[in-house]
């Protein structure tokens, strides 16, 4: 896989993740936590090569019900992909602030 600027490829893959996520849960009758899988697609993304930037806006564009879950939806968005890249090890300062 090669990640590329085209938003439709990580709008599809956001899509992607959040659909296996919801998938595990229901399969092991797991409470749906919509947070809880915008981190793991953002950390999984991010491991694949996305940038932040583009995971925010996939997030933003595709994560179920997400304005009404987070009003201040660009603001979670980011602190969420944040979180999930400093899981990783890529510090915000230092790889992609710049991009917000």
């Amino acid at each position: 896989y090669v990640p590329s600027d085209d938003p439709d490829t990580a709008h599809r893959a956001y899509a992607e993740g959040v659909q296996r996520y919801l998938g595990l849960a229901r399969k092991m009758n797991w409470e749906i936590d919509l947070s809880a899988i915008d981190f793991n697609v953002a950390a999984e993304m991010g491991r694949a090569g996305h940038s932040a930037d583009e995971i925010v806006r996939a997030m933003m564009a595709v994560s179920p019900n997400i304005r009404e879950r987070h009003p201040g939806t660009h603001d979670y968005a980011w602190r969420t992909v944040e979180a999930a890249m400093r899981g990783q090890g890529r510090e915000r300062e230092s790889e992609w602030e710049e991009e917000r």
